[in-house]
């Protein structure tokens, strides 16, 4: 059985649940996938497994009685930012797998932020239970220490990272013109970082070598705040949307550069070997970064101004050759530890 943020429409943990379908159906051995969902008619149709909802108490409970081995993750559920209620959602399920006699693999997560004393002490707790732990970054790693989990944590990669790609006959940009891929997300303050983007945006407009695209990673989520980003910067254009893996591939592979709120918006950049800037205060955000450019490449702070963006931005594409052979460098690494 599979546990994750699974059916809500996100494009990064639609693409995680993806990688790890592909991987359980390459196996030689006869597996049997069962997901957790939000939706389970679309993520069953999707990925042509079976699929219980998330939210059937009953339906759930036999399916785990069901299974052998419980998989939680990928993806950053283990924080409690959000929701201390979220947390405890995953954590019930994992207790109740290891009850009944179930193992439990814990599978590439990110870990925090985790605010509460209790729940750094229950997270510590039940992963200590577990059969086998990775993380998906340095940060997360550590984090789990501090928690108080003393077996191996492994240090695993985005199972995203892990995803073929097909860059045939993708059009390359050879207009005299930068292609810029923004991507947003509805966020606590998240104002303060569209103020000076917009305005960011609208002076690099004026010096008519810029063109912007927007994609949207949660429609159901995101799309208001986007929308309102689109009308502050004075932009035309059509919001982007969709999870088919190399649909985004595709189209991040004709971008220039990346400026993204999201983690998976940095991933799949990194994928497609295009410079990006991390923006926010996001700590997956700031690990990511900083191992796959440097933190030089990000502006982890709210409170930047519309002059250091477009600097970073500017900086970014002036250096984009030594910055692909950077990110691609790096990314043999991380995919390495995906696989």
């Amino acid at each position: 059985m599979l546990l994750g943020y699974y059916g809500f429409g996100n494009v990064g943990d639609e693409l995680i649940l993806f990688a790890i379908c592909q991987k359980l159906k390459e196996s030689p051995n006869d597996i049997k996938i069962t997901v957790l969902s939000h939706c389970p008619t679309d993520s069953k149709a999707r990925y042509g497994v079976d699929s219980i909802s998330r939210w059937s108490l009953g339906r759930g409970l036999l399916g785990i009685v069901q299974s052998d081995i419980l998989v939680f993750g990928g993806g950053g559920l283990l924080q409690d930012s959000t929701s201390t209620l979220g947390l405890w959602y995953y954590l019930i399920i994992l207790w109740t797998a290891l009850c009944l006699g179930k193992k439990v693999l814990v599978l590439a997560v990110g870990v925090g932020p985790l605010l509460g004393y209790l729940n750094r002490k229950l997270v510590g707790w039940t992963l200590n239970q577990a059969e086998w732990v990775s993380v998906r970054d340095q940060n997360s790693h550590d984090l789990l220490r501090e928690c108080g989990v003393r077996g191996r944590v492994t240090l695993s990669g985005d199972p995203v990272l892990s995803l073929p790609l097909d860059a045939n006959n993708v059009q390359k940009n050879e207009e005299d013109v930068w292609r810029i891929g923004i991507v947003l997300r509805s966020a606590p303050g998240a104002q303060e970082i569209f103020e000076p983007l917009a305005l960011a945006v609208q002076t690099l407009l004026k010096k008519g070598r810029y063109s912007f695209a927007l994609y949207v990673y949660q429609p159901e989520v995101d799309n208001a705040v986007v929308r309102s980003f689109v009308d502050l910067a004075g932009l035309e254009v059509k919001l982007e949307a969709g999870s088919d893996p190399n649909v985004l591939f595709r189209a991040f592979l004709k971008l220039d550069l990346v400026v993204s709120m999201r983690f998976h918006g940095l991933v799949i950049a990194a994928k497609s070997l295009v410079p990006f800037i991390g923006i926010g205060s996001d700590p997956k955000i700031s690990s990511f970064v900083q191992e796959v450019t440097g933190n030089r490449f990000a502006l982890l702070d709210k409170r930047f101004t519309a002059q250091e963006l477009t600097e970073k931005i500017e900086e970014s594409l002036d250096q984009r050759v030594k910055l692909k052979a950077r990110i691609s460098q790096n990314l043999t690494t991380l995919q390495a530890r995906a696989d």
